[in-house]
């Protein structure tokens, strides 16, 4: 398998780019309490990746932290996880005081993760270009996933956009998808565990 080979060997330096986009919830009378996009920001700042320790979206992400990811993929519908693989480390820039909108929130590689591209920029991550739309604006030379929630028609999603140029690009544009539709079902989850859905980092209202 292809995939399995590159693992292994890291050959190919090539561009990769994927989205996904994950109904999180819709606005009704009965809903409006929580399904707001400062509610679902706020979970996904507890979601923003996909954590080696899990415990660790019991916190919210702070602008400029860094995480250390797991190595997981999707074979055949399973998901798999391998703990003695190295770690992936990030750093997450986060809203307004990121440099971002309000609700958005961007991960970018460091060295020592299996996607980093060692010529990035060196202030990456950072925003989308706004030369297109969010699924097709020109990549800013990064290696980095991008999340925000959405709001259209009465329905909020979230929205993912990954994209870098390194090794395992048909990896990661197979698999991107895949293990950020699995984070969104998580987050999901979380939610729902809550009788009020609301995020337990969120602010107080005065």
């Amino acid at each position: 398998m292809r995939i399995g080979i590159q693992i292994l060997t890291g050959e190919e330096q090539d561009q990769h780019d994927f989205h996904q986009e994950t109904e999180i919830c819709n606005v009704t009378e009965q809903t409006k309490s929580w399904c707001t996009l400062e509610n679902v920001a706020c979970w996904g700042r507890h979601y923003p990746a996909p954590y080696d320790d899990e415990a660790d979206h019991e916190t919210a992400i702070s602008n400029e932290a860094e995480s250390e990811l797991g190595n997981c993929m999707f074979v055949a519908g399973e998901k798999t996880c391998w703990s003695w693989l190295n770690t992936n480390p990030i750093r997450t820039k986060v809203g307004v005081e990121g440099g971002l909108s309000e609700h958005e929130l961007v991960n970018g590689t460091l060295s020592g993760h299996i996607l980093h591209d060692p010529n990035s920029p060196s202030d990456c991550p950072k925003p989308l270009n706004k030369d297109k739309d969010w699924m097709t604006s020109t990549p800013n030379g990064c290696s980095q996933t991008h999340r925000v929630p959405h709001l259209e028609n009465g329905k909020i999603t979230m929205r993912t956009r990954g994209f870098g140029s390194g090794p395992y690009a048909d990896f990661n544009d197979e698999q991107g998808p895949l293990i950020f539709k699995d984070l969104d079902g998580a987050m999901k989850k979380a939610m729902s565990s809550k009788t009020d859905k609301l995020c337990p980092s969120l602010p107080d209202e005065d």
